[in-house]
């Protein structure tokens, strides 16, 4: 006899229940989906979507009508939406916005609206029957994970905001140093406005564009918070710095060590990402809540919070503490569920200011990205006219615009010569380290996807090949990007530096290592043995959204299509990480459709906070 192995038994054991068994006789009563059947064939639905549906929801005897609606709440999940808003016919988000081919092409406007009529149809079987993994809420549909994590954010949200400071200060003091440092220019009246609504609340938001000064105003929050302490008071009061990435939370403590410099009993204050200070590790949940200690934590790139993250955040805070976030409302949410940051801005436009205290910095400080900035506004409003204006007449030598050609492989070589000419791989043996690393983060070439003949994998790995067949020194110095954790050597998932190899290249050598931007300063350099890296990837090519928190001298940013549905937000995040160049590689047809299309998600964020 022939023993099975492992392997054979385990799936033997589980084939009854694989997805594409046919049903057992028991169930042949179960109702038939012939619809979604057809979208499969046509390649409208992909058959995992569908799976997925059959196995939760076929025993519930549910119409294939709100089958459809169901695959529909599934994809706009994926695409990051809490919920999806049906009134009166009309779905959002829409069919047309979410559903792609396997090509990545939206579906025709005829069968979107067809589909959106019969699934509208179907979301009404559920006010009547429900279903445990769906919660209706008034007119809005969520799986019931990102309902229950709406609901613990905005509760947490609740319980801060009502629990005042519990160090108070004097707040005619405070108002009469505000005012002070305003007539004298160190303060613009808004930034002025900002630093009185953190001093003087547990919540505030901070929300501005590149070179309006948020980081410098957070300093300066800090600074002047800390001047209004007592002795007794400065013993034990606790500071913490976040951000999402290890990148920002970098980037933040150097910003804010430049305010705080000339301070002499100042305590000594490091910035950490969101999920070690929260202790999350991936995409887990903490089996003990996180208590968290800081009597005042500041929140940089907050348009990076999820729904999940910002809910154990607020969860975690300190009653009586106070809690400043920091972000740009109008750049790409978060990779994950929700657009915490945006909804909440939007909600503080419609409510008092002493419910949800908000600043919008509008005024950019910085004359040298003025041109960037202009352009980065006619974005943000989905001003095409300018845009196609500028990009056509040269009127902005900070703004190019490179026709991408029609056969993927010509517009690849393209894209990658350009980007040869603005890296310097060979490695010169006098060359400073700090030049080597300030000379390797002054351009960066961007794409909004992963896959496909214009996603960063396919480039880094073109770029590379094209790198590898025109070294002339005995070292190379590659841009590497950290893609996981390693709090040992505080190397961090975002964080970007350069690997220098001694040729020819073999296995990793001991002589090999990497450089990264210091910890404590921008003045600082690690140099750390490649060995004893974390992984990593090349870096020749950044997403969009990894490249959040970042900034460099050029950028050239390549618009495929299928990346319009991401909204003019990827164009405009792209835009604000260049300092003085701005290169754009597509189509009028493909930066017309970015443009007009927004990247807003569904929530029942802004009606729950105002209700």
């Amino acid at each position: 006899m022939v023993k099975q192995g492992f392997a054979k038994t385990a799936f033997t054991k589980l084939y009854s229940t694989a997805p594409w068994k046919p049903y057992p006789p028991s169930l042949k009563a179960l109702p038939s989906w012939p619809l979604l059947e057809e979208l499969v064939d046509q390649n409208k639905l992909s058959p995992n979507d569908t799976v997925l549906i059959d196995r939760l929801f076929k025993r519930e005897n549910i119409p294939q009508e709100t089958a459809l609606f169901l695959c529909h709440l599934i994809l706009a999940a994926k695409e990051g939406h809490l919920c999806v808003h049906v009134k009166d016919g009309v779905m959002t988000p829409s069919i047309l916005q979410i559903w792609k081919n396997r090509e990545g092409s939206p579906l025709l406007e005829d069968e979107a609206a067809q589909l959106s009529q019969i699934a509208c149809t179907g979301a009404q079987f559920l006010m009547a029957h429900r279903l445990a993994a769906i919660h209706v809420h008034q007119d809005n549909f969520y799986l019931k994970k990102y309902w229950d994590y709406e609901s613990q954010f905005l509760a947490a949200l609740k319980r801060h905001m009502e629990c005042p400071p519990t160090i108070q200060i004097n707040n005619n003091d405070l108002i009469e140093k505000v005012e002070m440092l305003c007539k004298n220019g160190k303060l613009q009246p808004e930034q002025g406005d900002a630093v009185i609504k953190g001093c003087s609340n547990s919540f505030m938001l901070l929300s501005g564009g590149p070179g309006t000064g948020k980081t410098y105003t957070a300093g300066q929050l800090i600074k002047i918070f800390w001047s209004q302490l007592s002795h007794e008071q400065k013993e034990n009061f606790e500071i913490v710095l976040a951000a999402p990435t290890g990148k920002a939370a970098a980037n933040l403590h150097n910003s804010l060590l430049k305010a705080i410099e000339d301070e002499e009993d100042f305590p000594s204050i490091q910035a950490k990402t969101l999920h070690g200070l929260l202790g999350i590790k991936s995409n887990s949940v903490p089996s003990h809540p996180t208590r968290l200690t800081a009597d005042l934590l500041l929140v940089d790139e907050s348009s990076m919070l999820d729904v999940r993250l910002a809910a154990s955040l607020l969860s975690a805070a300190k009653p009586g503490s106070r809690l400043i976030l920091l972000g740009d409302q109008h750049q790409l949410p978060s990779v994950d569920a929700g657009s915490i940051f945006a909804d909440l801005t939007r909600a503080s436009q419609n409510s008092p200011s002493h419910l949800l205290p908000c600043t919008q910095l509008n005024k950019c400080l910085r004359t040298d990205i003025n041109a960037l900035v202009e352009f980065a506004q006619s974005i943000r409003t989905g001003n095409h006219t300018q845009i196609f204006q500028h990009l056509k007449n040269g009127s902005m030598a900070e703004v190019n615009l490179f026709p991408l050609a029609s056969q993927p492989a010509k517009a690849q070589h393209q894209i990658i010569q350009k980007t040869l000419e603005s890296f310097s791989n060979d490695v010169k043996s006098n060359l400073d380290e700090k030049d080597l690393l300030n000379q390797s983060q002054s351009f960066r070439l961007l794409s909004p996807l992963r896959l496909g003949p214009f996603g960063f994998d396919t480039l880094n790995q073109l770029i590379w090949n094209a790198v590898s067949k025109r070294l002339h020194s005995d070292w190379i110095a590659i841009p590497i990007i950290i893609i996981s954790n390693d709090h040992k050597e505080e190397l961090f998932n975002g964080d970007t530096g350069i690997l220098i190899r001694q040729l020819p290249l073999q296995s990793v050598s001991s002589d090999d290592y990497a450089l990264f931007q210091g910890r404590n300063g921008q003045r600082s350099i690690r140099k750390l043995s490649a060995a004893l890296l974390p992984r990593y990837e090349y870096a020749y090519c950044l997403s969009v959204h990894k490249s959040q928190g970042s900034e460099f001298d050029h950028v050239s940013l390549v618009l495929p299509q299928g990346a319009s549905h991401m909204g003019r937000e990827v164009l405009y995040t792209a835009v604000t990480r260049a300092r003085k160049q701005i290169d754009i590689h597509t189509t009028d047809e493909i930066l017309l459709e970015t443009i007009e299309n927004q990247a807003l998600r569904q929530s029942g964020i802004f009606t729950r906070i105002n209700a």
